[in-house]
């Protein structure tokens, strides 16, 4: 049976969480901010090019050696920040989606490796996701545009390469 002073303890307690919630909750607001004006001057660039970070992933989950088609290979779950389109009915946007990175060596010769990528989930929109997840994409912001800049710079190459062909 609780008693008066525990009571008093557990309000006084709740109403400090209370308190902290309501911060959290404002300066929550102002990240989704951050994240909209990002996205907004991005896409007014219309790059048109998409990327993701698997290299800067949001979370990872633990490695598991597994039976693969060619061999013993290591699986590690990732959710990862990107740049792209939803749909064909949306815009670009910042993406986040989960995804299953697979590394081994072919019929176990340590010559051979080989790595690739397979979805777990559809992306989402980066402003939908987890507090936590939105917090640790900003921190991948400056990655998600130097990564686009290499990306922009390739493509500058190969039209101008094209371009040579019709001359």
């Amino acid at each position: 049976m609780p008693t008066k002073k525990n009571e008093s303890s557990l309000w006084k307690s709740l109403e400090e969480l209370s308190e902290v919630a309501e911060l959290l909750n404002s300066k929550s607001n102002q990240i989704n901010e951050l994240i909209t004006e990002f996205e907004s001057r991005l896409a007014s660039m219309n790059i048109g090019l998409g990327v993701w970070l698997g290299n800067y992933p949001l979370w990872e989950g633990p490695t598991s050696n597994e039976r693969g088609e060619f061999g013993s290979e290591q699986h590690n779950r990732q959710r990862v920040l990107g740049y792209g389109r939803l749909n064909e009915r949306s815009g670009w946007g910042l993406l986040v989606k989960e995804c299953v990175m697979i590394h081994g060596f072919f019929e176990g010769d340590t010559s051979s490796p080989y790595a690739y990528t397979t979805d777990e989930t559809e992306p989402k929109e980066l402003i939908s996701v987890s507090r936590e997840d939105r917090l640790k994409a900003i921190e991948r912001f400056e990655s998600l545009v130097e990564t686009l800049a290499d990306k922009a710079n390739e493509a500058v190459k190969s039209i101008k390469k094209a371009e040579s062909f019709l001359e």
